[in-house]
């Protein structure tokens, strides 16, 4: 169930997103790495020039090769008020969302309460990735990253929030606290699941298509844009700052 946040309390972590946004903005620029907002945040820069008046988070989208470099270069460059969160570099950080947050906040989300990592203010990042054309090439490589997004949130948490109440939502909370003691006794790790949702994310990088999707994502059957449609990037204001948008 979402709670209804204090205004002033919601206005305060909308702030210190936006320093993170800018700092990340200023990061991308200088290093010449293409991003753009997605999901709410891009909906948002289009309808208010800024934040949904009600929304929480900020929304980054970059294509895989950008995306690599930029974690490569947040090692030695990344303003030290910041962190970087994945499974690879923390491995009690059981998502699939790259989150780049500020020290010495705390924010914790309904979903990711129950994660053994210390949670701060932050964006979310997400890597986008080519798909092949073929119906069933899409949908298995989907199956398969699903799969491991999941297993891999299981991996911290035996007791995820469920979406649903009533006698189903009793088994699939049966099942998400069986699987995680599976993953507990046979000790299988958060970042062997993680780089299996990488090989599998990253299948079709070497053969560019039309198409791209962000598997980090736990729908990205709805998340599918073609490449014209992103590229060129235009810019539009974002609570008064230039950002990045698809251009179309």
């Amino acid at each position: 169930m979402y709670k209804q946040y204090e205004d002033d309390e919601l206005k305060q972590v909308q702030k210190i997103q936006l320093e993170i946004l800018q700092a990340f903005s200023a990061f991308c620029d200088h290093w010449n790495l293409k991003y753009f907002l997605v999901f709410g945040t891009a909906l948002g820069a289009v309808r208010h020039h800024g934040f949904i008046p009600w929304d929480d988070d900020i929304d980054i989208g970059m294509l895989r090769e950008d995306y690599d470099k930029f974690i490569e270069l947040s090692k030695d460059h990344l303003d030290p008020k910041y962190e970087l969160l994945t499974p690879l570099i923390n491995s009690r950080y059981c998502s699939t969302v790259t989150h780049l947050q500020k020290k010495g906040t705390r924010f914790v989300s309904e979903f990711a309460k129950n994660l053994k990592c210390d949670l701060g203010i932050n964006i979310d990042i997400f890597a986008y990735d080519y798909i092949r054309d073929e119906p069933k090439k899409q949908k298995k490589q989907m199956l398969m990253t699903y799969f491991y997004g999941r297993l891999l949130f299981l991996c911290g948490s035996g007791t995820p929030e469920i979406p649903f109440n009533g006698i189903a939502g009793v088994i699939a909370r049966i099942i998400c606290y069986l699987v995680h003691g599976c993953l507990v006794l046979f000790h299988i790790k958060s970042t062997w699941i993680y780089r299996m949702l990488l090989k599998n994310s990253i299948k079709y990088n070497n053969i560019k298509r039309s198409k791209v999707t962000c598997f980090e994502d736990s729908t990205p059957w709805k998340n599918i844009m073609e490449i014209e449609d992103i590229f060129p990037l235009k810019e539009i204001s974002f609570e008064g700052t230039m950002l990045k948008i698809p251009h179309n």
